[in-house]
């Protein structure tokens, strides 16, 4: 199963961090494909969005956000 991962800003990298790493040993299957969202990269980027974010979500049907 495919899903979507956006780490976001500040303690949302940590916690999609540990959610990665666990769902991998609890041998989810879930394959996640990351995008970036969030202040930090519309700062770096002046796009509140990654291309593609919403049509991979669309896609999936599902997204995890730290």
């Amino acid at each position: 199963m495919k899903a979507v991962l956006i780490p976001g800003d500040g303690i949302g990298r940590e916690i999609v961090g540990s959610v990665t790493r666990l769902s991998e040993a609890l041998g989810t299957g879930i394959e996640w494909e990351t995008y970036e969202a969030g202040a930090e990269y519309a700062a770096e980027t002046g796009a509140l969005l990654q291309p593609g974010l919403e049509q991979a979500v669309t896609a999936s049907g599902w997204a995890l956000k730290g």
